[in-house]
């Protein structure tokens, strides 16, 4: 069995995903939604295609809500 890209990516999205939980608690919103993004990105080099879907909802939701936020979000 060989380590793939994937399985770089999806141990990276675990990691990051920690990250995220630690943001999450203190209301660093803005580096949560671009490590989200940065791991998405790499599900599609890896041509992960079912997690990239489940991914691109949230995605959008965090785009919709950063263009029409206050200026609060963006600290």
């Amino acid at each position: 069995m060989a380590f793939t890209f994937a399985a770089f990516c999806y141990i990276l999205a675990l990691i990051l995903t920690a990250v995220l939980i630690f943001f999450a608690i203190f209301h660093l919103v803005l580096p949560e939604y671009f490590i989200h993004i940065l791991f998405t990105f790499l599900f599609i080099t890896a041509m992960e295609w079912f997690t990239v879907l489940l991914n691109i909802p949230l995605i959008i939701y965090h785009i919709r809500r950063i263009c029409s936020s206050p200026i609060h979000l963006w600290i």
